[in-house]
């Protein structure tokens, strides 16, 4: 049987749907197993159903997932229907078999799902989000006589690769963000969730709550400047509510927007502490704006 790790989606910028209609199709995203040893293989599957046929929908584009600790080895698909009392529920799986690369925690970030409504012809998407796997001791090959050898050379291996990882890490990020930064050929918007990721460390063991909402708050401003072009680094949040609206934002969205920046300010200003389920909402529902507002470049009007 497998373990439901996380099942979360979002929904695209278009909410013009009903609740009804939201909830005719949804997508779930999940691993066979939460611990897989460094020499087997874990499955990630992403599964996309709705009631009725399945030509009701067509699943226009399903992301390859990022990986860290894994790499891809095989890829499938399939569709199926099942009749549940009477009501037909169409169903397609998208898998990923994965190989984890070493020891330690393994991350599949969120996918993006595109589809098309057959009936109305518009295109939306559904975003899964991000699922972790421990990566653990190699198990003993069937017939193997020197596997605690071969133990021992991985756990050394291991070790080395960790030490180098943990001394080269400050240089390969300076030269990554310099090279980003000589090219320039990707949108604003594209390079700032890229310094989210990499400057907000969000699985790392210890956080500095207090430093990566003062990022995520900066970050922010600086997409909102770049997207809508308004001066939002200096501009009050009530200000950049007013803004977001003249854009015709999408409320929920906006919503969003002030939630991230109240958060920030408090742990800011107050100096009071923040819990990790709050730090990672936060990350998310910043994470999310900016995939979701990506998907257009609206009209400017000041």
């Amino acid at each position: 049987m497998f373990i439901l790790s996380i099942l979360t989606i979002s929904f695209a910028q278009d909410t013009t749907l009903t609740k009804l209609q939201q909830s005719e199709i949804k997508v779930t995203a999940f691993t066979s197993q939460q611990e897989v040893p460094v020499n087997r293989t874990v499955r990630y599957i992403i599964q996309v159903e709705w009631l009725g046929e399945l030509d009701n929908y067509e699943i226009s584009e399903v992301e390859t997932p990022e990986l860290r600790n894994f790499k891809i080895i095989k890829t499938s698909s399939a569709d199926r229907r099942e009749s549940i009392d009477g009501t037909l529920k169409a169903i397609k799986t998208f898998e990923f078999e994965l190989q984890p690369e070493e020891l330690g925690m393994g991350y599949i970030e969120g996918v993006i799902v595109r589809y098309i409504d057959k009936i109305t012809g518009d295109g939306k998407h559904l975003v899964t989000n991000r699922l972790q796997v421990k990566v653990i001791d190699p198990i003993p090959e069937p017939g193997s006589r020197n596997w605690i050898y071969w133990l021992i050379v991985g756990l050394l291996l291991s070790m080395a690769v960790a030490i180098g990882l943990y001394l080269l890490q400050k240089k390969r990020l300076a030269a990554r963000r310099a090279q980003e930064a000589m090219e320039n050929e990707e949108p604003t918007g594209k390079l700032l969730l890229k310094e989210l990721k990499e400057t907000v460390l969000l699985n790392e063991p210890s956080v500095n709550f207090e430093d990566g909402f003062s990022k995520m708050s900066w970050i922010l401003r600086r997409y909102l400047e770049d997207r809508y072009g308004f001066d939002a680094t200096h501009a009050l949040n009530e200000e950049i509510v007013q803004k977001l609206k003249q854009n015709a934002v999408d409320d929920s969205l906006i919503n969003n927007v002030v939630e991230i920046f109240d958060k920030c300010d408090i742990v800011k200003f107050s100096g009071t502490g923040a819990e990790r389920s709050e730090f990672e909402r936060i990350f998310t529902l910043l994470e999310d704006f900016i995939i979701t507002t990506l998907e257009y470049k609206p009209s400017i009007d000041n």
